[in-house]
């Protein structure tokens, strides 16, 4: 099967038009892969947790990666997209308010939840199939 390298431009596009990813982040010394709604702001993936072992984690400054794809079975065509780095808490008035605007968006709801920032510096897609 075909697949394309996608460009850094290619691969914003994508994410910015999906809703759900996943997090793949080590929790006592072994690896966990979480869904998370997410959404992309600023050129960086947001997403929230709730106090949680997947929560420390994070906030220990650990490099976690981040992965979202979308499948058409019909066209047989498929895009995977991920991103490696370390994520932060977001801490900013501003962005915290600019987020609440859209935290009824996204799923799962978490009322307690903490808002992490994961950049694209390191960032990386495939376009399988037909273009």
């Amino acid at each position: 099967m075909d697949f394309d390298v996608l460009s850094r431009e290619d691969c914003l596009r994508l994410l910015a038009s999906g809703w759900l990813g996943r997090i793949s982040v080590s929790i006592a010394a072994l690896p966990a892969i979480l869904p998370v709604g997410y959404l992309l702001m600023d050129d960086s993936v947001v997403f929230r947790s709730a106090p949680s072992s997947k929560l420390d984690a994070l906030g220990r400054g650990e490099v976690i990666c981040f992965q979202a794809d979308d499948v058409d079975r019909q066209t047989r065509t498929a895009w995977s997209v991920s991103v490696v780095g370390r994520a932060e808490v977001i801490s900013d008035e501003a962005q915290l308010g600019a987020l609440a605007t859209v935290e009824e968006d996204l799923w799962p709801s978490i009322t307690t939840a903490a808002w992490l920032r994961l950049g694209t510096d390191m960032i990386t897609g495939r376009h399988i199939g037909a273009v």
